[in-house]
């Protein structure tokens, strides 16, 4: 295995522990890793991993969408301190 690899690797299982807990889901969908808790601010959700092979402009909206309905710092306006999907197209 190559460096670039096992620092991906540990990359990987260090950050699917917040997605494993009890509160926590770890998502695998259209090659992206990512996982969410019931903290709305960074670094308690995120992307882990991209490995898109289809579609990349649906992965990377279904992961928005999801996104959209946490109220993480990224994704804050000044109105009601969460961006819609919409707002982002």
């Amino acid at each position: 295995m190559d460096v670039i690899a096992e620092i991906e690797n540990a990359f990987v299982g260090h950050w699917s522990l917040f997605g494993s807990w009890p509160k926590g889901e770890l998502h695998d969908e259209q090659g992206v890793l990512w996982f969410e808790t019931p903290i709305r601010h960074l670094p308690y959700n995120g992307v882990i991993r991209t490995r898109i092979d289809g579609d990349a402009g649906t992965a990377v909206w279904a992961s928005l969408e999801a996104y959209a309905r946490l109220t993480a710092d990224c994704w804050e306006d000044s109105e009601d301190g969460v961006a819609l999907v919409a707002d982002l197209h």
